[in-house]
């Protein structure tokens, strides 16, 4: 792995995009980062590959506040762009990326293929969950890792570490 000192380029910052109220927030605060930096924003958006017929299936059979990441790569290409009409007006410079794959994985290996300075993703929850998205790259992520939680009546921001860095020898 490699420490990640940037000072001769701009920011690269990936975001992870499913269109959740908590995602909304994650792009949002990630690309005032980047505005703030001068740097790029990459949009991700990790969906199931899966038939169209699978799609409509697990749809209907998952809660309503995740049905909407299920979709293949159409819908997942819209999401992205959708995002971005968001934060037009903030002037940033957006790449987009729809991968087939898990969220976490997808993002730790587009991160790490980018050299990305720091990873967002959203949590609707006031504490991240210990198995969700967010844990997961905190294990695995080789750069910084935001998370922006979304409480009931406000937005915060986590940073941590990669493990690597702060675990002790």
């Amino acid at each position: 792995m490699h420490e990640h000192h940037h000072t001769d380029r701009t920011a690269v910052v990936v975001v992870g995009a499913s269109g959740s109220p908590a995602s909304r927030a994650s792009v949002h605060r990630a690309a005032l980062s980047v505005r703030a930096t001068g740097g790029v924003l990459h949009l991700v958006h990790a969906y199931d590959p899966r038939p169209r017929f699978q799609h409509d299936f697990d749809r209907r059979r998952a809660p309503a506040d995740v049905a909407f990441a299920v979709c293949p790569r159409g819908e997942a290409e819209e999401l992205l762009v959708d995002e971005a009409r968001r934060i037009a007006g903030l002037g940033v410079h957006v790449v987009f990326h729809a991968v087939p794959g898990v969220a976490a994985d997808v993002l730790r290996d587009l991160a790490e293929e980018l050299g990305a300075d720091v990873v967002v993703v959203g949590s609707a929850k006031a504490r991240p969950r210990r198995f969700g998205v967010s844990a997961r790259l905190e294990r695995d992520c080789s750069c910084e890792l935001r998370v922006v939680s979304v409480g009931e009546q406000q937005t915060r921001d986590l940073v941590v570490a990669p493990a690597w860095r702060s675990a002790r020898v």
